[in-house]
């Protein structure tokens, strides 16, 4: 059995490679995909209350927390898997479950060569997830940017638009725990940088903007160009620090 994770923080340049029931062998290292033709999978914390997540990936318990994946609040990670059945169990860091009960666990039926998101939120009083097979757009000759949006703030449904533009114009309607399809967004040299809004979709009433800054700038490598690129909402309605609302950008690379 062999599960390879690769952990990016948002706040650090370091990635970091385990591979589960082997020792670690490295604390910093590029990003390399394994070989063969695993099974990736892109999983996001969206708890509230700025929980911190552990996974164990071994299907065995205890948990070991010092080799398992780190994924704080907020945060993404890569994971890879040779295996059909993945089983994940995620426990908060640290502990604060009962008799060591994780946030939320099950097995992930996987397909060698295919991709995957994993989100976990916050659901009715417990942990709950969003899980789905993903099918990436392919390149194209024009320059855009695939765009899609994902609810994971467990309040009411939510509508899209870039600003300016009338409510509701990406996406009109879009419930907790719903990822809309990818919307082409044409690029070109004289736009920098686009808003996104996010809103309650009965109201229209502003939750959260997000903006994709340096869109033209190409130097030095583009962070949009031909990317499928998730913006994912998160927190609870009303709240205020760990959980204010707001959108994290995720990029399906």
């Amino acid at each position: 059995m062999k599960v390879i994770f690769i952990q990016a923080l948002k706040y650090r340049q370091c990635i970091i490679i385990v591979l589960l029931a082997t020792a670690l062998m490295s604390a910093c290292t590029k990003e390399k995909t394994p070989e063969g033709n695993p099974a990736t999978i892109f999983v996001f914390n969206a708890l509230e209350n700025g929980t911190t997540l552990r996974a164990n990936l071994s299907g065995h318990h205890p948990i070991k927390y010092i080799t398992a994946m780190l994924l704080p609040a907020r945060n993404n990670s890569k994971l890879y898997s040779e295996q059909a059945v993945q089983p994940v169990a995620f426990f908060a860091s640290a502990d604060t479950m009962p008799a060591d009960a994780p946030v939320w666990s099950g097995d992930l039926p996987l397909e060698r060569g295919k991709i995957y998101s994993l989100f976990i939120v916050s659901g009715q009083n417990k942990g709950e997830h969003v899980f789905q097979e993903e099918n990436v757009p392919g390149f194209k000759a024009d320059s855009v940017v695939y765009m899609r949006f994902a609810n994971m703030s467990n309040g009411p449904a939510i509508s899209v638009n870039i600003k300016g533009q009338p409510n509701g114009s990406l996406v009109s309607s879009l419930n907790f725990k719903g990822i809309s399809s990818y919307t082409e967004i044409p690029m070109n040299h004289t736009v920098s940088n686009i808003t996104y809004q996010v809103r309650d979709a009965a109201t229209g009433d502003l939750i959260a903007e997000h903006i994709t800054n340096d869109m033209n700038l190409y130097a030095s490598g583009n962070a949009f160009l031909h990317r499928a690129i998730t913006l994912v909402l998160s927190g609870t309605p009303g709240g205020t620090g760990a959980n204010q609302r707001q959108i994290t950008r995720l990029s399906m690379k």
